[in-house]
């Protein structure tokens, strides 16, 4: 697996090159996704970085990466992708891969433009490394933590989509041959088709959009679900109820995981998100009619403590 920075120096990163980009500009990290910031010259203007996402192919890397922006509540006007290939790659390789993101940035029919693509050959790497970065603008308050942490009390949790089916199918596919003995051919057939299935991000977005009463969206990646939850009572400042056995996830994530003895619930889970919001079955509804799983997960609390209903475990950070 493609191994990244820690969260607050990738962060730190961000802010340092926003600021280099755009003198005078106030940028801050919402949500631990994306940096937003606004120009003072250009009131009621907000422009968006997502934190840099790295994966081992154009398209699960640029993947990663809309699931992060889509936590600003719009979708990126441009892209910069910078792919480092494996020794032993050569023309044929680069050219397929810059196909990709070409095709990728025709979306519903509005392109995103690619600012950059850098290629370049590494002698040392033994498999490809990719990082996409979006950037955009937007007239509209971007999601963030209630400013009176008060008002979010009682609030929903929702998780969409399902938990550590990314981190489960990169398990699965480092070691097909080995699990194949245990589970057989026919599981491991289903197995592949279920757990590369994700939700489209631009779908994602408009289902959220439709629910004014939403406060918060926060990607899951690194950490898992776990990981996504303990971020998530430190950007809002207070505590969360989770009821696990909600979490949507699939069979064959808990196989896998359990098969390496690793929790489900901290594997790398792109393409599933943490929703704060009031009218949460409603929210939930609406995923399920479309076939994306949603399922309301807990509530928030006055309490300090991230909470694990049936174990009592306290969630805490997760490098």
């Amino acid at each position: 697996m493609i191994e990244r920075l820690r969260e607050r120096e990738e962060n730190r990163s961000v802010i340092k090159h926003i600021r280099e980009l755009v003198p005078g500009s106030v940028p801050e990290i919402r949500g631990r996704d994306v940096a937003v910031l606004s120009v003072p010259c250009e009131p009621g203007r907000n422009y968006i970085i997502s934190t840099s996402a790295v994966a081992e192919n154009v398209r699960d890397a640029w993947d990663e990466a809309l699931y992060r922006y889509i936590c600003s509540g719009a979708m990126p006007d441009a892209a910069r992708i910078r792919l480092l290939l494996r020794k032993g790659a050569g023309e044929t390789e680069a050219k397929k891969e810059a196909a990709v993101a070409n095709g990728l940035a025709e979306l519903d029919g509005r392109r995103i433009q690619i600012l950059a693509l850098d290629v370049n050959l590494s002698n040392s790497l033994d498999e490809n490394a990719c990082e996409v970065t979006f950037i955009g603008g937007t007239g509209t308050e971007p999601y963030e933590s209630a400013k009176d942490k008060k008002s979010l009390f009682g609030l929903k949790l929702v998780h969409v989509g399902n938990a550590g089916a990314y981190g489960s199918r990169l398990l699965y596919e480092n070691n097909m041959e080995e699990l194949e003995k245990v589970y057989g051919l026919t599981f491991s057939e289903i197995a592949q088709m279920r757990l590369k299935k994700k939700p489209r991000p631009e779908t994602v977005l408009d289902v959220i959009r439709k629910h004014e009463d939403v406060k918060l969206v926060k990607a899951c990646g690194y950490g898992g679900t776990y990981g996504a939850l303990w971020q998530l009572s430190q950007i809002i400042g207070t505590g969360l109820n989770v009821k696990q056995r909600s979490i949507p996830i699939l069979q064959e994530t808990v196989e896998v995981a359990e098969h390496f003895n690793q929790n489900p619930y901290m594997l790398y889970s792109s393409g599933s998100w943490v929703v704060i919001c009031r009218e949460a079955e409603q929210l939930v509804g609406d995923f399920v009619n479309i076939g994306i799983p949603a399922e309301v997960t807990g509530t928030i609390s006055e309490q300090e403590a991230c909470l694990i209903e049936e174990s009592g475990r306290h969630l805490t950070p997760v490098e």
